[in-house]
């Protein structure tokens, strides 16, 4: 699992796990929410944009399924 905390005006933090897909991200309003069926290409521009806040509604909002994650909250694939 990669954990990333990018100087960005959207995000505090965001991890993704390249053996389920799945790309948790850590808005500064307090919520997290996971993205499942996000390709490792996806996550690795994710993390290069120049603006990552663009690039994220651009690209991963709206296209991959989503749930809201509390903080620790793990998944049942990882119990």
């Amino acid at each position: 699992m990669t954990i990333t905390t990018p100087e960005s005006t959207a995000f505090c933090w965001f991890s993704y796990d390249g053996i389920n897909h799945r790309l948790t991200v850590g808005f500064r309003d307090q919520t997290s929410y996971e993205y499942s069926g996000v390709p490792e290409d996806v996550f690795i521009s994710l993390s290069s944009a120049p603006s990552r806040g663009t690039y994220f509604n651009l690209t991963i909002r709206n296209s991959y399924p989503s749930r809201k994650v509390g903080i620790g909250e793990r998944s049942e694939d990882d119990n």
